[in-house]
């Protein structure tokens, strides 16, 4: 099986599942409480076969380390929120 199509793939729930990632970390960050929804393993899965399937990861190790800098991103941004709101 080739790599698929952009069209192929509903990127915008691509860009969803990201964006929830990056929610959980930057919520915990900020000692929130986990936002409700689906858990990290599951995001992480769903992220794995469309990564795969966009030729962005070769495997569910190469999508954890995606997702690694996602959450980084957001714990830094999180960290500066913090910092302004004091």
């Amino acid at each position: 099986m080739g790599k698929a199509l952009a069209w192929e793939i509903d990127a915008l729930l691509v860009h969803n599942v990201e964006l929830q990632i990056a929610d959980r970390a930057f919520e915990l960050a900020l000692g929130r409480p986990e936002p409700i929804g689906d858990t990290r393993q599951d995001q992480i899965g769903m992220l794995n076969k469309a990564y795969k399937e966009y030729g962005l990861s070769a495997g569910m190790h190469q999508t954890r380390e995606l997702v690694r800098d996602i959450e980084a991103a957001a714990v830094e941004q999180a960290k500066r929120h913090k910092g302004q709101s004091r």
